[in-house]
């Protein structure tokens, strides 16, 4: 039973790197879906500008890690679809 997998690993993910250099200090949300994105950024993007981010993650697990990684603004939208998320975003802004 798929709900009793801690992590299923289904599919590699690849960034490109000029999108990186849209990740300025202005205020933004992210939406961060998985955590290998939210691993990437924490590696590749500076401290300072992640601070001034609002991070909605798709799970709890996600945004935990985040947090014991870095200390995060975050908060968990009710399910991982893109209205969720997107309406997550929508009650912070």
């Amino acid at each position: 039973e798929l709900k009793n997998i801690d992590e299923i690993k289904c599919y590699e993910l690849t960034y490109n790197e000029i999108e990186l250099s849209s990740f300025n200090k202005e205020k933004e949300v992210v939406l961060i879906y998985n955590f290998k994105t939210l691993e990437f950024i924490l590696n590749n993007i500076d401290e300072e500008v992640i601070k001034e981010k609002i991070f909605v993650m798709s799970s709890q697990r996600i945004l935990d890690a985040g947090k014991d990684i870095q200390n995060l603004n975050g908060i968990v939208a009710n399910d991982a679809s893109d209205k969720s998320m997107i309406d997550a975003a929508k009650n912070i802004i």
